[in-house]
Formats: structure tokens, C-alpha cells, sequence
């Protein structure tokens, strides 16, 4: 047995909850428009499948979102049924007529809301849809559907047992039930066949998503015509399509690029902004920068105004919760919430910051970035609740794009980013529900206007797949030199059914959003587990995407220059404890601290972590306590070894004893 319509509508309220009773009795009228607007659907063979599977998915919701009658009503004769399958909305009305006549033969409001509550649990309920064959990846069957009679007379029977209590049925109000239980039946076998060609077309743009993500520009423009060809008034393909031919750059391409998007923005005007953006994309590499310009800001414009138009289109992929469960799967939603959304690639802002990099207007570049990250901030805490946590996950993917294709000119904005360290606890009271957030600030730069989000790796989650949580409130300033306190925050949700908490977390980062720069801030163990990955990937010679990057390699280089060099600049001291071990304290140039690093000190066989590593003006500042006892006049016997751990690259340099207090540069070799 399969649920069929509840799948249409996954995510909402169980639709077995009672409806709280409407202020007002939905009226006559209320019913004939709605009707009307289900009967005056076109007949056409122009059809939109996702449009048609969209509507329907509202309407659905709707159903089960505990609406009264009256808004359930307005939200079915406003929908716009353009292009959708006649044959659809016409099962879908006779469905609604019935559900009328059954309203209007109580005179109650309570036994009117209770009748409804009971017809709409018939139209949700397909329980009595039995599945002919095997299942598709959608979780739909394939080879049609079987009424199961017994099991609709059973349900009928109970629904009754459940409303008997509220009012008494008539015996003509039993006839007409039964004939709402065939109407569903009959809409639920129309629907179907829209579902399968649906199924169809998801396969298609999957492959051209997938494609998109691995620059295989060919496959996704063959994928994204198989689609298109299948429906061609449908959205994503015709983007996809678009952006693989602006990717691949042959001039014939730009040429077919442009043409597809003017035709993509007369047909749908009031969801242009994505394709405004690759537009904008055209021109920058037809070489016209002016007009290129101007696109994208109207991109940037139109993205907020038809955010929750766009985001409505999202609603079928909630239906394809199963996506989430590969990594390959959350690829593809992540890059259909990108396009929709402004994020990555699709950002206007931050390919306008591409074209002023490129150009070495570093300034401007830098201003488009952070007017991005702004945006991204706005709309997040204007966001209802239920949004936020959405609308935070595209950080994830804007910093990402910004860090691959923005390389050191994104990373320049603030180079001191690894001394910033995320500091996290469980709280005394509620260990496994709460914890306590605070940033330690050990550069040189205090960072105002902070926004801090947790990102969380919990159990069963795909690799690499993040959960934000927004730290409760926004703070002031990060002064340099100081701990923050960012306050309590609740760290709990749902995956796949199951409740995850603080026992829960494999792996946490936070994003810190600020008026001065948008960067990655982590604990000490992820920095120091990092650098290790990065290190046996190389080793294992299985590098990770990362490192096969121009930008990777650029640091890598520009990392074993200032290692290099670092003989001539660096300074080892001895702060004397007369009696006890003294520290050693090791003055570094500031322009290492670009490269994320992580030192750790060797002398008389053991290793020293650092009590203090900080950044004062243009010079790291290391000291390692209770080191040796260099005050006793006797001149050192071995060597000391400063390790530089990073992901670009690991170094030790060498100092050799030259008098009781004094050391000499010796060398400094790759590791």
C-alpha cells in the first residue's frame, strides 16, 4: 500500500490531525469560484508537467496544512492553471463538487467543519491505492494502481466511527461519500500518469545537474535537451542547458546561450533572475562589460522580489526526500536551491566581484563581495522561522564558490582567519540539547557587526553535509585580543525520523558574517585533523578536489617561499624562570598566518604546543612554557624543531644551540 497523495504533500501536518474550526462557515460562492476556476483550466496539449505537479502540490499541502475552509477555497481558484493538465484539474473538480454537496447538508458549523474534516481525510487518505509492480526512485509505483475495495470500506467505516460523535450521517450523505471515495480513486489514476512523465523528466535534469557538477559541459547540455524535449515550458533544464553552453565557451555557444535565455525571460518574466544572471555571464564573455554589468545588477535586484516565488518551485523536491540520502543526491538539490536562490555561481554580486578581481580592482571586488554576504544576512533573519535554517545553508555553498573561483583575491579579505578559534561546550543543565558558543579573536583586527552560524555534521549525515544553527543574537564587535561570548544555543533536529542532539555531533565549523569580512572559524582539533587529512591525501596520492585547484596550488608555492625565507626573519628568545623550566618564545613574520598554520615544537624529545599564538601587528607571536632549564649556564646539547603543519604544505626549520641563551638558524626542510 502506498500513500499516495500524503507523498504529494510530504512534509506537512498528519493528515489524521483534526482542523481546528474555522471563525466562519465557508459560503456558497466560495465553492462556485473555485469550481469555476478548476473548470475554466484550457484545454491544450501544451502541457507543463512541473507546473501541473507543482499546483497540485499546493493544493495538497493546503489541504493537509489545517487551513479553514474558506482559505482553502481561495487557494484553489487563485492558483494559476495555465498549461496544466486539463484532465488532471478536471478529476481534481468533480472531487470538490462532491466535497460541496457533503458541506452544504449540515446546517451546523460544527457538523459543516466536521464534514469537511471527514472528506478531506478521504482525499489525503490513499491507503486503498494498492501499487501494480515494482516502486520508482520516487517512491511511486510503477505499472499503475489497484483499488483495494476492502481496505476503502474499512477506512470509510472508521472515518464515519471518528465524525458519528459530532453529527449523525444521513443516508444520502453516505452515498455521496462513497462516490467522493471513487472520485479520488478516479483523480488519483490521472494524476499518475503526469507523475510518471514527471518522474521521467527528474531523471533527465538529475543527469544534467550532476553533469553540471563535474564540468562534464557536453553530458549536461544532451541531458538537459532530453529533458526540455519533454517538457519544454519547465524552468531548470533550460538553465542548466544555458550554463553549459556558457561554461564550454565556444562563441556558437554564447550565441545559442543567449537566444535560449532572451526566449527564457519573455516566457517567464516574474522568475527571471537566475537567468538574468547567466545573461550577465554572456556578455562579460562576449566582451561586453558594460551591458554585463547592468544585467547583473538587475539580476541582484529581482532575486529578493522573486524569492518566494522561486522557492515555491522547490516544493516538488521536498517529495524527493531520498536525494538527501547520497551525497550525489544533495548535490543536486543544493545546485537547484543555488540556481533559485542567488547562491554560488548564481550570484550576481559575486561574479560582478569575479570581473572586478580579474581586472585588479581589488576594491570594488571586494565591496561586491561583502554586498553579496549582506544579502545573504538580510534575507536570512527576515525570514520566518521555519525558513532561516534554509536560507543559512546557502552560506555554505556562496563561501565554497567564493574560495574556488574568488582563490586569494576571497581569502585576502581577511588572511588571519585561522586566529579565529571556534570555542563550543554543552551546557551544565541540558547536556545534549544545548551549548554554549564563543569565538577567541588571537589576530590583530577587531571584526564588527559579527553574525555567527554553527554549522554541524551529526550522525548518519552524508560526508561533507552541514546543518546551520544561528547563534542567538549578533554582537557588537570581536575585539582583537578577546573571547566573545555569541550565548546559548539549542542544537537539535530531525534526520530521516530520528531526533540528533550534542551526542549526536561528528563535526562542528561556524561561518562568522561581519562588516569586514565573511569567513570559515574553527576549533583547534579541526584545524589540526585538517592539516592531517590534507597531509596523507598527498601521501596516499589521492588529493583531495581541493588541492587540484590553481588557487591550492598558488598557496602551496607562496607557503614554501615564506618557509623558506623564514631563517633570515625569525626569533627565538628565552623568557628565563630562574628554578624551573623556562619558555621559549619564537617570533614569526605575520604574512605566514595567511596559510593556516599549526605549530608545534620539538626539543629533548618531546613536543610543546603553543600557550600563546597570536598576531601582534606584522608578526605571529609563539610561546611554548616549561621547555628547559636554558638559565643554568650550560649550553644546550640538541637542537630545537619548529613544525609548520598546514593545508598547503608541512616545513619544520631547525635552530641549533649557540650559547647557553642563544640559538642559531640551522635550517628549514620540507617534511
Amino acid at each position: 500500500m502506498i500513500l499516495l497523495l500524503a507523498m504529494l504533500a510530504c512534509g506537512s501536518a498528519d493528515p489524521t490531525t483534526a482542523v481546528e474550526p474555522p471563525p466562519k462557515a465557508a459560503s456558497d460562492d466560495e465553492f462556485t469560484s473555485a469550481i469555476k476556476a478548476l473548470s475554466d483550466v484550457q484545454q491544450t496539449e501544451d502541457i507543463d508537467i512541473d507546473k501541473t505537479i507543482r499546483v497540485v502540490h499546493e493544493v495538497d499541502t493546503a489541504l493537509n496544512q489545517g487551513m479553514s475552509v474558506s482559505d482553502y477555497l481561495d487557494t484553489v481558484a487563485r492558483q494559476d492553471y495555465r498549461n496544466v493538465d486539463p484532465k488532471v484539474m478536471e478529476a481534481r473538480k468533480k472531487i470538490l463538487e462532491l466535497q460541496f454537496a457533503i458541506y452544504a447538508k449540515d446546517s451546523e458549523l460544527a457538523d459543516r467543519q466536521a464534514s469537511w474534516d471527514t472528506t478531506a481525510k478521504l482525499l489525503t487518505a490513499a491507503s486503498v491505492l494498492e501499487a501494480k509492480g515494482a516502486v520508482t526512485a520516487i517512491g511511486t509505483p510503477v505499472g499503475g494502481l489497484a483499488i483495494d475495495r476492502e481496505q476503502a470500506k474499512r477506512l470509510l467505516e472508521q472515518q464515519r466511527d471518528d465524525a458519528i460523535a459530532q453529527r449523525k450521517l444521513k443516508d444520502e450523505q453516505q452515498a455521496l461519500e462513497l462516490q467522493l471515495f471513487d472520485a479520488v480513486s478516479t483523480y488519483s489514476t490521472v494524476y499518475w500518469d503526469q507523475l510518471e512523465s514527471w518522474d521521467r523528466l527528474c531523471g533527465h535534469r538529475d543527469r544534467a545537474y550532476l553533469a553540471a557538477k563535474n564540468g562534464d559541459w557536453n553530458t549536461a547540455i544532451a541531458a538537459a535537451d532530453e529533458a526540455i524535449a519533454l517538457a519544454p515550458h519547465e524552468r531548470e533544464a533550460h538553465l542548466l542547458k544555458a550554463m553549459a553552453l556558457i561554461e564550454r565557451g565556444d562563441p556558437e555557444d554564447l550565441s545559442v546561450a543567449r537566444a535560449l535565455l532572451d526566449d527564457y525571460v519573455k516566457e517567464h518574466p516574474s522568475e527571471d533572475a537566475p537567468a538574468l544572471l547567466l545573461l550577465g555571464n554572456v556578455m562579460t564573455k562576449q566582451g561586453d562589460a558594460g551591458k554585463a554589468k547592468l544585467t547583473f545588477q538587475e539580476s541582484t535586484a529581482h532575486y529578493p522580489k522573486q524569492a518566494e516565488a522561486l522557492t515555491d518551485m522547490l516544493d516538488p523536491y521536498e517529495m524527493r526526500s531520498w536525494l538527501r540520502k547520497s551525497r550525489e543526491g544533495g548535490a543536486i538539490v543544493e545546485q537547484y536551491q543555488a540556481m533559485m536562490l542567488g547562491a554560488g555561481y548564481f550570484s550576481p554580486d559575486l561574479q560582478m566581484a569575479k570581473t572586478s578581481f580579474d581586472k585588479g580592482d581589488t576594491l570594488d571586488g571586494r565591496a561586491k563581495v561583502m554586498d553579496h554576504f549582506a544579502r545573504r544576512r538580510s534575507e536570512a533573519t527576515s525570514a520566518k522561522p521555519e525558513d532561516q535554517r534554509k536560507l543559512w545553508g546557502f552560506i555554505l555553498q556562496d563561501i565554497d564558490y567564493a574560495q574556488q573561483v574568488l582563490g586569494p583575491d576571497f581569502h585576502a579579505i581577511f588572511p588571519e582567519d585561522s586566529y579565529l578559534d571556534l570555542v563550543v561546550a554543552p551546557t551544565t543543565l541540558y547536556p545534549n540539547r544545548e551549548i554554549t558558543v564563543a569565538l577567541n579573536n588571537r589576530s590583530g583586527n577587531t571584526l564588527h557587526n559579527a553574525t555567527l552560524i554553527l554549522v554541524v555534521h551529526f550522525t548518519d549525515m552524508q560526508p561533507a553535509d552541514y546543518e546551520p544553527f544561528a547563534a542567538p543574537k549578533t554582537m557588537p564587535a570581536v575585539k582583537a585580543g578577546e573571547t566573545t561570548d555569541f550565548g546559548t544555543m539549542e542544537l537539535v533536529t530531525t534526520l530521516w525520523g530520528q531526533e540528533k542532539g550534542v551526542s549526536d555531533v561528528v563535526q562542528q565549523r561556524a561561518v562568522l558574517l561581519t562588516d569586514e569580512a565573511v569567513l570559515w572559524v574553527d576549533t583547534d582539533e579541526f584545524k589540526i585533523a585538517e592539516a592531517k587529512e590534507f597531509r596523507d591525501a598527498l601521501k596516499n596520492q589521492l588529493p583531495k578536489p581541493e588541492q587540484k585547484t590553481a588557487w591550492h596550488e598558488q598557496m602551496r608555492q607562496g607557503f614554501a617561499t615564506q618557509a623558506q625565507v623564514l631563517g633570515d626573519a625569525a626569533k627565538v628568545e628565552v623568557t628565563p624562570k630562574y628554578g624551573f623550566a623556562d619558555d621559549l618564545k619564537i617570533t614569526l613574520p605575520g604574512a605566514l598566518s595567511v596559510f593556516k598554520p599549526v605549530f608545534t615544537l620539538k626539543y629533548g624529545g618531546k613536543e610543546y604546543k603553543a600557550a600563546t599564538n597570536v598576531v601582534n601587528g606584522d608578526q605571529i607571536e609563539l610561546v611554548f612554557p616549561a621547555v628547559g632549564n636554558f638559565d643554568d649556564g650550560a649550553r644546550p646539547s640538541t637542537d630545537i624543531v619548529l613544525v609548520m603543519n598546514s593545508v598547503y604544505g608541512d616545513f619544520s626549520t631547525t635552530w641549533r644551540p649557540d650559547g647557553p641563551m642563544d640559538w642559531a638558524f640551522k635550517a628549514t626542510d620540507k617534511q
